[in-house]
């Protein structure tokens, strides 16, 4: 297929996740009287278009065939549909980051508590901040999925993560461990979409620092940000009652 028909066809899944935005009830095209609520939503809505027409652009100069960009695409979408679908009963509120990333997961298949194992205190990722968050997590999910632990009948994931209260705002560290593999090659080549995702992105959307090391039994990743208020909010574990029994 020639450089205009994979654009072309690329372009006809752009086109996809709107018609999928608007039977989720947000749209697109809703007048100028639509209510302070349904503007946030429509204004976030339009940021998620910007981001997939990148990706879309992104895909399109990758030296695959437009069936692999499609399927690709594909999977990116639906990570991004789940979180706007999530966020629509009140999008304020926040979306949890332990369903990003179990979500993301059980889109392949990987079943929480069978060879995938999450962990960590409760907190809730503005919408932005939860569809970035969402990408990123495919992204390792696919990884997983084509060249990691969810190849080898032995491969486990472990996503655990951490809150340092020091400073102005809690420092959120991620982790992403892989194990089951041999002999995993020390960087894996060419590094694509996946990698800036996790690198370029994350570090220009929420200011994360991420470290990835390939060792021989399977993908470190790790993920590092200040979870400052406009990026979300931990949700305080309620106290223990500390009566007399």
């Amino acid at each position: 297929m020639s450089d205009e028909g994979r654009i072309a066809a690329l372009e006809a899944e752009n086109a996809a996740l709107r018609r999928r935005l608007v039977a989720a009830g947000l749209d697109l095209d809703a007048s100028a009287s639509a209510s302070p609520e349904v503007d946030a939503v429509l204004h976030r809505t339009r940021n998620t278009l910007a981001m997939v027409r990148a990706i879309i652009r992104r895909s399109a100069d990758a030296d695959r065939s437009a069936e692999d960009c499609m399927m690709r695409l594909d999977g990116r979408l639906g990570a991004i549909a789940r979180v706007q679908s999530a966020g629509i009963a009140d999008p304020s509120a926040g979306l949890d980051l332990h369903s990003i990333v179990a979500d993301a997961l059980m889109a392949l298949l990987a079943r929480e508590g069978e060879r995938v194992h999450i962990v960590g205190p409760k907190v809730l990722l503005a919408p932005r901040v939860a569809e970035v968050f969402a990408l990123a997590a495919h992204e390792l999910a696919s990884n997983a999925m084509e060249h990691g632990a969810l190849t080898v009948p032995d491969g486990r994931i472990a996503v655990t993560w951490t809150l340092d209260s020091c400073g102005d705002a809690p420092t959120l560290s991620l982790g992403w461990t892989e194990t089951g593999l041999h002999d995993l090659p020390a960087e894996p080549a060419p590094l694509g979409f996946g990698t800036e995702m996790l690198t370029r992105t994350l570090r220009y959307e929420l200011g994360a620092e991420t470290t990835l090391a390939y060792r021989p039994d399977g993908l470190r990743c790790t993920i590092r940000f200040a979870l400052a208020p406009r990026l979300g909010r931990v949700v305080e574990a309620p106290a223990e009652d500390g009566g007399d029994a």
